[in-house]
């Protein structure tokens, strides 16, 4: 059984991982508003109609991202079929969405990392009292 610092350093962990999530959320659709405003002045000042096809997977692509369960690999995969399709458009999307999400896995792995940290050392100084 956990001590009751051990719990609290948890529950700061959790919270701040669920605050740190929803940053990022914020910046990823930022980033989606972002590239739907660079289409719209692209097709304006281009004097052209925008692929519909890539606008529809660029569509797709936020809305499988930004769900309650995301579906990352589908979510990915849209967005750099939209980038690939117009990516005057919805290349630096997803630049910015890819760089956004590499890191936030690599803050959450830290931050697994720094919760581990007092299990290791209790399970160190257990096994020394033995």
């Amino acid at each position: 059984m956990r001590s009751m610092p051990e719990l609290m350093l948890v529950q700061e962990t959790v919270e701040r991982a669920s605050a740190h999530l929803q940053s990022v959320l914020t910046l990823v659709q930022l980033s989606f508003d972002e590239g739907a405003a660079v289409a719209r002045l692209t097709a304006r000042y281009e004097r052209r109609v925008i692929d519909p096809e890539a606008s529809a997977y660029f569509e797709e692509a936020k809305r499988l991202l930004l769900r309650p369960e995301p579906n990352l690999a589908l979510a990915l995969m849209a967005l750099w079929i939209a980038a690939s399709r117009e990516p005057d458009c919805y290349g630096l999307t997803h630049a910015g969405v890819l760089s956004l999400l590499l890191d936030a896995a690599q803050d959450t792995a830290a931050a697994e990392l720094a919760a581990a940290e007092p299990e290791q050392r209790l399970s160190v100084d257990l096994q020394k009292r033995s």
